[in-house]
């Protein structure tokens, strides 16, 4: 279970939930499961159930726009089965999807957003790109320049001076820095990433090798966090990358002096900025499997009924699931953006 805490931004697993679920799926079978159910019925309050609505990705629903994705159940536990260190106000978030696959009638009515395990996945990647458009279409404030003005989300830019132009879209060719004087305007991606200790600095570009970055970058050379940065570009149809190491001469007091005054307009007019926030340093990559995705957490299929079915019987559409929701610590604690190697670097 989860509790409100003033000393924690995010959620404290308080119950393991993966328990509470075994116990509903045998039946309520769990002696933990029963407690939790007898000091529900006990509590003098009342129990708030709140549904998630996923309908913003995508397509409305056709059912009016409503389409379940978590549930959260909200109570005070009973005054005698709560001690003074203990919190009485207390949450659980569930994860509701189902299988597009199995279950295409469901789509109208339930999130098909799985628990994601792994940030670089295919799965996390279709994810990626929902998120990005429906950002672009529905989230100006992220728009918003350090002036209180907005962009608009196809707004076009001078270019910073050089960029890493990793191709047209759907095109496989290698990486190359480009020069961009006399570019026209456009649109780029930025990366903020921890260069580490000295012996794990980054890829970098120097007055000896400017010729030959520009000719190309082979991907063998790049390390993992730049290679995932293109790669990231690449799936979300942009073509430009933006990475200190690379687009500033290294070594080059006078490029240096020249390009590091612009670097706030670099990020705050990029398109979007990755954060490699969990690397300390640029050979460990974007993407982390998640620790929790070890662990065998139970999920319960429920039925779906329409009530108002063809000839007015009832009809079962298919399963969905109900899971725990990733959201808990130990997991929550290494997502943290205070508690991650990019906020602590000098």
């Amino acid at each position: 279970m989860d509790s409100f805490r003033e000393d924690e931004a995010f959620d404290h697993s308080r119950e393991p939930l993966g328990e509470i679920l075994t116990g509903i799926k045998r039946g309520k079978g769990s002696a933990l499961f029963d407690r939790l159910s007898c000091q529900l019925s006990q509590s003098q309050n009342s129990a708030y159930l709140m549904l998630w609505n996923d309908s913003s990705q995508g397509e409305p629903p056709s059912n009016g726009g409503f389409k379940l994705s978590h549930v959260r159940l909200l109570w005070e536990r009973p005054k005698m089965e709560v001690t003074p260190n203990e919190r009485k106000t207390v949450f659980t978030r569930l994860q509701v999807f189902h299988s597009r696959d199995s279950a295409p009638k469901l789509t109208p009515y339930i999130s098909s957003h799985r628990p994601l395990h792994d940030s670089g996945s295919p799965h996390a990647f279709g994810l990626m790109g929902e998120w990005f458009q429906n950002c672009k279409s529905n989230h100006p404030v992220c728009r918003q320049t350090i002036s209180s003005e907005t962009m608009s989300a196809s707004e076009r830019h001078k270019l910073p001076t050089r960029l890493v132009d990793v191709g047209p879209p759907g095109s496989n060719v290698e990486p190359c820095l480009v020069e961009t004087t006399g570019h026209p305007d456009g649109q780029w991606v930025a990366l903020s990433h921890c260069w580490g200790e000295v012996q794990n600095h980054p890829l970098k570009t120097t007055r000896d090798n400017l010729v030959e970055r520009l000719a190309g970058i082979p991907p063998s050379s790049m390390p993992k966090s730049f290679m995932d940065a293109v790669a990231v570009t690449k799936a979300l149809g942009l073509r430009y990358i933006w990475i200190d190491s690379l687009c500033i001469i290294q070594e080059d007091e006078d490029d240096w002096l020249a390009e590091s005054k612009h670097m706030g307009s670099v990020y705050e007019e990029a398109v979007l900025t990755i954060a490699a926030s969990s690397a300390e340093n640029s050979t460990k990559g974007l993407f982390i499997r998640r620790s929790y995705a070890e662990l065998e957490v139970p999920t319960v299929q429920v039925p779906f009924i329409n009530e108002r079915g063809p000839g007015g019987v009832s009809e079962q559409l298919g399963e969905y699931s109900i899971g725990m929701e990733w959201r808990h610590e130990p997991f929550m604690k290494e997502l943290d953006p205070m508690d991650t190697a990019l906020s602590k670097r000098g």
